[in-house]
């Protein structure tokens, strides 16, 4: 009797904590269908898969109703994360789990719009934690039995105590889907927020090697130090730069001020020291 009594408890507490986890997702709608979504803040800051949001643009819908639209934040493609804005404040938001304790056979829930349908729960166990040998990627991820279509990307995978351990991505095959572990989503957070390095260009990949400059943003530190349309980028700090997302990266991870920039003008190197803008991506 105590043991049928355990297991009514138990349920009443699993439907109390999907309601809970319900106000705390929304659904995203766009031009390439329809996802799932976060609410990571009371500020109205929103994570989700960033195939969910291809465009600079979504609409979101609460639980509650409200219908508003979302702007891209930032993006990380190789983890296939991306971060919305919602003109929301004082929202209910998650809270977040340790990822780095997650152990195969513990239960976990998620939670997400399947096909459009909203206010969707279900519910599995953790099968493995790591790289998934079928992508051909370093990147980990926490495997599950959970049942994910599509509408369920961007939603969150939570512990028995309602804590998010990941961000639904993907479903390999029936009975095997993949969540983002959330210290990969807070490590996104934290990069996308962090000031970094701003020169203020626009470039494009040069046939020859490196990267040429096609614009150049009136008052930034390119301007101040005499960056012109058409020079080639070839060095930063000493990396070299042979493409745009080498440039990226270089500003991205450069600790020193000022910068030091080597460029190819009309067949002439010129090797520049810059003070850079400090901006966030988001």
């Amino acid at each position: 009797m105590l043991g049928r009594w355990s297991v009514f408890a138990a349920s009443d507490e699993a439907a109390e904590l999907s309601q809970r986890l319900l106000d705390r997702v929304v659904m995203i709608r766009s031009r390439h269908g329809v996802g799932s979504g976060i609410i990571w803040a009371p500020s109205g800051l929103v994570v989700t898969n960033s195939h969910v949001v291809p465009q600079q643009e979504a609409e979101v819908r609460t639980r509650s109703g409200e219908e508003v639209r979302g702007t891209l934040l930032a993006r990380d493609t190789r983890r296939d994360l991306a971060a919305l804005s919602i003109p929301l404040r004082d929202l209910p938001s998650v809270e977040v789990g340790d990822s780095g304790s997650v152990r195969v056979g513990q239960l976990v829930l998620a939670a997400g719009s399947p096909f459009g349908v909203r206010d969707v729960i279900t519910a599995g166990v953790v099968t493995a934690v790591g790289p998934v040998s079928a992508l051909r990627s370093p990147l980990s991820f926490i495997q599950s039995d959970v049942s994910l279509v599509p509408g369920n990307s961007g939603g969150p995978l939570v512990d028995v105590g309602g804590k998010v351990i990941g961000l639904n991505s993907m479903v390999i095959t029936p009975g095997l889907s993949l969540a983002v572990p959330s210290a990969e989503v807070t490590a996104f957070l934290q990069e996308a927020f962090r000031p970094r390095a701003f020169l203020g260009v626009r470039v494009v990949d040069a046939p020859v090697g490196g990267v040429m400059v096609v614009g150049v943003e009136p008052g930034s530190a390119a301007e101040r130090a005499g960056i012109q349309r058409f020079d080639l980028l070839l060095a930063v700090n000493d990396r070299d730069v042979r493409s745009v997302g080498d440039l990226e990266r270089a500003l991205r991870t450069s600790s020193s001020s000022p910068l030091r920039v080597r460029l190819l003008r009309d067949g002439r190197a010129i090797l520049l020291e810059l003070e850079p803008d400090l901006r966030t991506a988001a």
